[in-house]
Parts: structure tokens; sequence; C-alpha cells
């Protein structure tokens, strides 16, 4: 029988230099010497017969031969993980930790129940949860930082798996006291007068926003912008313009009368949220029981193959 090629440990450097692209770095957060580290990654490219980095002076950058390893490297320490934590773990009790993603609606107004119930369901997993607007939690997937992600809008970056997970829909609102909410709805004239506040640019919910107004030829520009949802309704509801968030992340709102919808039919503002993966990413372990609770939570969305 051949000797396997590598090591865990080097598959662990690797990953790590992967994904800052910075040996210093990645030795510090491994608690390793720079060059404990650079002996690793030459081991390991000396038996996979190439360099999996490209070095200009100091700097080291992953190359297609690394990216394309990469997948691989990180499906096969997931599951060296999942089988020590198996064997360590009582009566084959599941254990051990997730790094998930969300982009802003989905991770505050979707998954903290979902993580709840995962919690106790068990409670011998941590799961560490991100928060971010999609194009950040996006490039966090692609650099390994994290497990499983879910986002607002279409994946943007080459080769990244996506899956259906909800239907949404965003909604144009505004507070109970401004002059739009006897009304209740918005017209294309009203739309171009209104001050706006909206989310910052790299949100999914900014993303449906521009590209329905650019179907209709409408243009509009905003009057705040705000790197976070919360901010968003905080301005709306004090009166300042009007908002367009999703229905999960203003329906306490507009149960509570703190928010009026505004009527957009001519708005096409329907949307899927997604779940995300990097391509062979491994699909076992605690990774594929918190998928199998959250599809027991969330009613998926539909596709052409379901009918």
């Amino acid at each position: 029988m051949n000797a396997v090629p590598f090591t865990l440990r080097q598959l662990e450097v690797f990953l790590a230099v992967a994904a800052d692209e910075h040996v210093t770095r990645a030795a510090e957060r491994l608690h390793l010497t720079q060059s404990a580290v650079s002996t690793a990654l030459q081991g390991l490219e000396s038996e996979l017969r190439g360099p999996l980095f490209d070095r200009v002076g100091r700097q080291v950058r992953l190359n297609a031969r690394g990216r394309e390893f990469r997948a691989s490297a990180t499906g096969l320490l997931e599951r060296a993980r999942d089988i020590v934590l198996d064997m360590r773990s009582e009566d084959g009790e599941l254990s051990g930790y997730l790094r998930v993603g969300a982009s802003s609606t989905i991770g505050v107004y979707l998954l903290p129940r979902i993580i709840g119930q995962f919690a106790r369901r068990y409670p011998n997993v941590d799961v560490e949860l991100e928060v971010g607007n999609t194009e950040q939690i996006e490039r966090q997937v692609a650099d390994n930082r994290l497990d499983l992600a879910f986002i607002e809008g279409p994946a943007h970056r080459d080769k990244m798996l996506t899956e259906p997970l909800l239907a949404d829909e965003l909604i144009v609102f505004c507070s109970k006291e401004h002059p739009l909410a006897g009304a209740g709805k918005l017209g294309k004239r009203e739309a171009r007068r209104e001050d706006w506040i909206m989310r910052e640019m790299g949100s999914g919910s900014r993303e449906v926003l521009d590209n329905a107004l650019k179907l209709e030829n409408v243009t509009v520009q905003p009057y705040l912008v705000f790197g976070h949802t919360e901010a968003v309704k905080q301005a709306v509801q004090a009166g300042i313009g009007i908002g367009c968030l999703s229905r999960l992340a203003i329906a306490t709102g507009l149960d509570l009368g703190l928010f009026v919808t505004l009527r957009a039919n001519w708005l096409d503002l329907r949307r899927t949220l997604w779940i995300l993966s990097r391509p062979g990413a491994y699909g076992g372990g605690i990774r594929g029981a918190f998928l199998e609770h959250l599809r027991e939570h969330v009613r998926p969305v539909r596709t052409s193959a379901d009918s």
C-alpha cells in the first residue's frame, strides 16, 4: 500500500495561507513559526509535484492548481474533523462547531430562531454566525472562512454552488405619519421625488430594488444609505423617507402599526433566498445535520422539477 502523500497538518497550513494569501498571518493563526509554515507548504507542493502558489517577493497568490486543490483539501479536513468528533463523543452524539454566514435579512430575522432550535437539539455543537451583506458573505465562502452560507441575491463569483432556500419579497414602506401613508401606494412619479432610505451597494436588498427600478426606467437618488437593515427601519420610522426591505425584516413593524406598506405593483420585488457553498464542500456531519434541521423549519422554494 502506498503511503499517504501528505498530512492533515499540511492541509491545515495550506488552507490557512490560502485564506489570507499571507504566510505570517497564517503562522500567527496556527501558532506556528513562519519557518514551520513554509516547510509544510514546500513539503505539500513537493508531494503534489507542483506549486500551489505564485510567489512574488514575500507575497503569495493562490494559482490555478491551488484553487482547484483548495476545495478538496477543505473537504478532507472536514471529514477528518467529523471522524475525530464522532470518536470523542459519547453514544455517537453530534459535537463540534459550524461556521455559518448570512446576509443581513437572513442572519437577523430568520436564522437566530433556527440556530437556537438546533442548539437545543444538539447541545454539544457550537454554531458561530457571521452576518454581513451578500457580497461580504460570498467572499468569505470563497476564502474558506465559512462552512455554510445563506444569501439574499444570486451568487456573483464563478463556480459557487447555490440551492434555493426560501421565496421572499421586498416591500416599499413608510412611517404611519408619512404623507403617503394615507393613500398607501407609490407611483412612478412619487418614487422619483421621494427621499429613499437605502441599504449599501453589495446588499442583496439594494440589488433587487435597483434592478426593479432600472427595468421600469425610474431613476431615484438615495437620500441616506445605511449598512444595516435596522438603521434603515429607524430612519423610516422617524419619517425621514421611504424604504424598501424584505417582508421578513419589517413584519413586526407592520404588525405594531409602525410602518405602512406602499403598494407599488409596477415594481417586481420578488426574490429567492439562497443556500451558498463551495464546490466540493463536504456535505456530511454537522453541516449536513444543520441543513436537514433547516429544511424541517423552512418551506423550500418549489422548482420546475417539483411540478
